[in-house]
């Protein structure tokens, strides 16, 4: 609320609007009150969006506007993180892929102010989560575009940051495509020539040097 004080003689009903205002937000409540006995008093008034210097201004008949001193909204505060860009539920070992973590208020809506890093660690199986696992959120979002993970198995990914609340994304890592090979035995025989060498023995592997069956 705000009170602005009149002379007592003075009756008639004035308007309140937003002057500076920074970040184009809408002013709500009552737009106009009563005077009563000199003051007029705007109650459940309230600004839209966050930012920093806002004016009101109050106008009505032959009064000049009355402009309040500056003032301040703050944005919802960022208490939790969630993926709003899922991993996904089953992969390939060494494929490439991407997330996206998204700070939250207490009531789920993203807080677009939020800015600072995000961190990722994997938990569960043998396998290490490669790429960069720590980037700093913009309009409240980190976005992760080139993560692998090395090994076969199931695991726990978790975002977090600072004292935010967690979030957690659960995936199983399949052994990848066949990329290379590894000798196994026969490679280094001595036989003259025309002989029959003896069997040579490959191993067919993944990216992340995985044997593929």
């Amino acid at each position: 609320w705000w009170v602005l004080v009149l002379c007592i003689a003075y009756s008639g009903t004035l308007a309140v609007a937003l002057g500076t205002n920074p970040s184009g937000a809408a002013l709500g409540g009552p737009p106009s009150a009563a005077v009563s006995n000199g003051t007029v008093t705007f109650s459940g008034l309230t600004v839209s969006k966050a930012g920093k210097g806002f004016t009101l201004v109050v106008s009505g008949g032959e009064l000049a506007a009355g402009v309040s001193g500056a003032f301040d909204i703050a944005g919802p505060t960022a208490t939790k993180l969630t993926f709003t860009g899922l991993p996904p539920t089953r992969g390939k070992a060494g494929t490439v892929f991407g997330v996206a973590v998204t700070a939250q208020d207490e009531t789920g809506a993203p807080v677009t102010d939020f800015t600072d890093a995000i961190s990722l660690r994997l938990s569960g199986g043998t396998g290490t989560l490669r790429g960069t696992s720590s980037r700093a959120a913009a309009a409240g979002v980190a976005t992760f575009d080139d993560l692998t993970i090395d090994r076969p198995g199931t695991y726990t990914l978790t975002a977090t940051a600072g004292t935010l609340t967690s979030a957690t994304a659960a995936l199983t890592i399949d052994v990848g495509d066949p990329s290379q090979f590894r000798g196994i035995s026969g490679l280094n025989q001595v036989a003259p020539a025309g002989a029959t060498l003896a069997p040579v023995v490959v191993r067919l592997l993944d990216a992340g040097g995985n044997g593929v069956s």
